[in-house]
């Protein structure tokens, strides 16, 4: 199982580079899961803990400035079919 997380980019100009951080409370550390290309629309973590809620923040870059997501809480359950 995994979590997939869709994003835009609001801007009219091209980012150079996002970060996907993840915590595992609201209020707890983010850890960096990922780099992807400024041109990326979607992430996949597909190390994401089984049977919980993580929390999620996008950020972009332009640069060296970035901006981020308010917090994206996801879970990740199995079917109970």
């Amino acid at each position: 199982m995994s979590v997939v997380i869709n994003f835009v980019n609001p801007n009219t100009l091209a980012l150079d580079k996002i970060e996907v951080y993840r915590a595992s409370s609201k209020t707890g550390a983010l850890s960096l899961i990922a780099t992807l290309a400024g041109t990326a629309l979607t992430y996949t973590d597909t190390s994401a803990p089984a049977n919980a809620v993580s929390w999620y923040v996008v950020r972009a870059y332009i640069g060296t400035k970035y901006t981020d997501s308010d917090l994206i809480p996801k879970g990740n359950y199995a079917s109970l079919s």
